[in-house]
């Protein structure tokens, strides 16, 4: 028994030592990472660096994921959004050029060359870009778009600038759609024709307010950051109130009411990047504090609390976290950092993590599996009320996704075969089982 029980509890470390870990991408991009994309199998980056990987990108950069590679000759100055649209890669800044020809703030990329939108562009910086209901969407500080008005947001058709209600009275620095209605947030305090301090709805044809208490007409300070969390619109920046509700720097709405993402204190400075990944909310900014917790520039919430994301040395990040962004089974953070948990990565990274907590209404029970040093299947068994199962992954002890799998029913047990042709090494692997009432991971000996 007293052999069992030590076992256990090595397998339990085991499980919290290397279920997750941050990597680099090659040797990083040097400076600031502001912007995050993907098309297909690949990484796309914006930022004020020139080189990525030692090669010159000037500015925006592809990762396939093994090396870097320039994108035409790049920008004359910095990337600050990027975005896919009809299939095609667009990205705003503060640049007059792109790939050697001119491009005010906006360019589209072809797949081998740099193109302008319209016929003028735009008059100011693009900060933000988003896809919503077929059209792009842009913010930031431009107010004409081809000559014409559009004050801080404007929308692309792909031959054309359209303005979205007369826009606002002040910067835009974020976009999210929900695929019905879209919201922005930046330094603005009125639409065209309504209140609307710092955040605002898009329903198709008017910007309202998104403050349903009416305790204030929306944030009390900037927002810098915008994105979806269970269903929840999650907002972040320099404010300290929403709607009449105390919340540093960090928010949630739910469609009806605004609420604080903390138990205590929320987090000590500006928020700049959120996003959801692998069921928990991330966010990145200038902080150090996470309600009470000691979390440098980057935090995960669980639903419940806030957690450092530093799980080898508890110091974070040594700098700022300007962007995340979720692709292809890993969150990826870029910034003005240069180390990551101790891991030298130089303005972007790589965050793998395998959930390992049982579902919250599996009543307490496990997930089973054997043989445990397992060869060429597993057995599993999951807990009463763990409803279908949606999907099987097998990942390493450092957090990749090695393999997705297949399940036949055996009676009460999952059958699933492992492919030898993996070449799976000896090592602690991790079974994810992911189901309707939450996801189950096991950790695996490989024989």
């Amino acid at each position: 028994m007293k052999k069992l029980l030590l076992s256990s509890f090595l397998l339990a470390i085991s499980l919290s030592s290397f279920a997750q870990a941050w990597s680099a991408l090659g040797v990083g991009a040097g400076v600031d990472v502001f912007a995050l994309t993907s098309q297909g199998t690949d990484l796309y980056i914006g930022g004020n660096f020139k080189q990525a990987g030692n090669i010159t990108v000037n500015y925006i950069a592809k990762w396939d994921g093994s090396s870097w590679s320039a994108l035409g000759k790049g920008m004359d100055n910095d990337v600050r959004a990027l975005a896919v649209y009809n299939g095609e890669l667009y990205a705003g800044g503060n640049f007059l050029n792109a790939g050697g020809n001119s491009a005010n703030y906006v360019a589209k990329w072809t797949g081998s060359k740099w193109v302008s939108l319209g016929n003028n562009d735009l008059d100011g910086s693009v900060m933000a870009l988003t896809v919503h209901n077929g059209e792009l969407f842009a913010g930031g500080t431009f107010t004409t778009a081809d000559g014409n008005s559009v004050n801080y947001v404007a929308r692309w058709n792909g031959s054309s600038w359209k303005d979205a209600d007369q826009g606002f009275n002040s910067n835009v620095y974020a976009l999210a759609s929900d695929g019905t209605d879209l919201y922005a947030g930046g330094a603005f305090q009125k639409t065209c024709c309504a209140m609307a301090t710092y955040i605002a709805k898009w329903d198709g044809s008017t910007w309202s307010s998104v403050a349903p208490n009416g305790n204030t007409d929306g944030a009390n300070d900037v927002v810098n950051a915008l994105a979806f969390y269970n269903g929840d619109l999650i907002a972040g920046g320099l404010f300290s109130d929403v709607d009449g509700t105390s919340a540093d720097y960090i928010a949630s709405y739910n469609g009806s009411k605004w609420v604080a993402i903390q138990n205590n204190s929320g987090l000590d400075d500006v928020v700049w990047a959120v996003c959801s990944y692998n069921g928990d909310l991330y966010a990145g900014g200038e902080f150090y504090d996470a309600d009470g917790v000691t979390a440098s520039y980057i935090a995960k919430w669980d639903g419940n609390k806030w957690y450092d994301v530093s799980p080898s040395t508890g110091n974070g990040m040594d700098d700022y976290c300007y962007s995340l962004y979720a692709f292809n089974g890993s969150l990826y953070a870029g910034g003005s950092f240069f180390d990551v948990d101790g891991v030298n990565a130089n303005s972007i990274a790589r965050w793998n993590s395998v959930t390992t907590a049982v579902a919250s209404n599996a009543k307490g029970a496990a997930a089973k599996a054997f043989p445990n040093p397992f060869t060429d299947h597993i057995e599993v068994i999951l807990p009463e009320g763990a409803g279908a199962v949606s999907s099987i992954e097998l990942y390493s002890s450092i957090g990749q996704r090695v393999a997705v799998l297949k399940a036949e029913k055996k009676g009460k047990a999952l059958s699933i075969p492992v492919d030898q042709h993996l070449a799976l090494s000896k090592q602690l692997y991790f079974l994810k089982v992911t189901t309707a009432s939450g996801t189950y991971s096991i950790p695996l000996s490989h024989q």
